[in-house]
């Protein structure tokens, strides 16, 4: 959300957007070690975390928008 609130970007979707790419590059990056684990497995665990991203995401860009419209 720190991230986020750093960025001009003024779409509800966009902030989503960026939410979703951090959380897909955060996925790889901690999931390199799954490399020898079955892709079943592998690929459950990262749409896992995506689709928390995009819960947070959903969440963080209602939260900015209230307060950006506040400011």
């Amino acid at each position: 959300m720190f991230l986020l609130a750093q960025t001009k970007i003024g779409s509800f979707a966009g902030r989503i957007g960026f939410v979703v790419v951090a959380g897909v590059l955060a996925a790889i990056a901690t999931d390199v070690s799954y490399w020898n684990f079955p892709g079943v497995y592998t690929a459950s665990y990262r749409l896992t975390e995506i689709i928390g991203f995009l819960v947070v995401g959903i969440v963080a860009s209602l939260v900015l928008r209230k307060r950006a419209t506040t400011a």
